[in-house]
């Protein structure tokens, strides 16, 4: 979440990993602006962003880690 600016360029960014994603920005109570994608997309950017990262959040590289380990690629992104 985020200003509108900045969760708009992260959706655009997801959409060049993953067209088929529908998933869309919102506003939340407070003003601040949610994007969130789900299922094969998301696991999609999650291994574009950490699979060959060299610097991540040690708590955000550990649940990705696991994602990528458990869960098999899918080639249905685009």
């Amino acid at each position: 979440c985020g200003s509108e600016k900045l969760v708009k360029q992260f959706r655009n960014f997801v959409k060049t990993i993953a067209p088929k994603c529908r998933a869309e920005m919102r506003e939340n109570r407070s003003g601040l602006h949610l994007f969130a994608c789900s299922g094969r997309f998301a696991v999609e950017v999650v291994r574009v962003l950490y699979s060959e990262c060299d610097m991540a959040l040690a708590r955000k590289l550990a649940i990705a880690k696991k994602i990528l380990q458990t869960l098999p690629r899918s080639d249905d992104t685009t």
